[in-house]
């Protein structure tokens, strides 16, 4: 009998978890790294050992999607989707709407990517550095951030 009680709510559990995970999207950012000529660096091309003084960097960021049919996830999704689409005034709006509502840093690590590809760098870095203070362990928030400071590193 007891064993029955625990078969009827185990379902209810795990289905309550898989509601509540988040998944994640892919935006490629690309970036250009410019050595000035005065410097007297540069790169070489490996196919016709060319030297070229620029170079194309491409990087894969994480934006948050939650599941569950909570408002806060449909706008969430929403600013996502309007994000990958490059309607980035709109996804600012809607994740900016949700920052006193969502409290696992996902918003700020979405607002990060945004700002990146806007190329505000100096907004991005604060939002993922508010996404680690709110969620340190999260490995998706830490991968966005170190790729960040390693891209930026050489930026102006």
């Amino acid at each position: 009998m007891r064993s029955l009680r625990v078969y009827n709510i185990l379902p209810v559990l795990i289905l309550t978890v898989f509601l509540s995970c988040s998944s994640y999207s892919e935006l490629v950012i690309e970036y250009k790294l410019t050595i000035p000529k005065e410097k007297g660096y540069y790169f070489r091309d490996s196919e016709n050992n060319t030297k070229r003084n620029n170079l194309n960097i491409i990087s894969t960021k994480y934006l948050v999607k939650v599941r569950g049919s909570k408002p806060e996830s449909k706008i969430m999704n929403i600013a996502v989707d309007e994000t990958l689409k490059g309607n980035y005034a709109e996804a600012e709006i809607l994740f900016n709407e949700l920052t006193d509502i969502v409290n696992d840093g996902s918003v700020e690590n979405n607002l990060g990517v945004l700002f990146e590809t806007e190329k505000k760098h100096k907004k991005a870095m604060i939002m993922y550095i508010n996404a680690l203070i709110k969620s340190p362990e999260n490995i998706i928030f830490r991968s966005n951030f170190l790729s960040f400071i390693c891209q930026n590193r050489y930026m102006n």
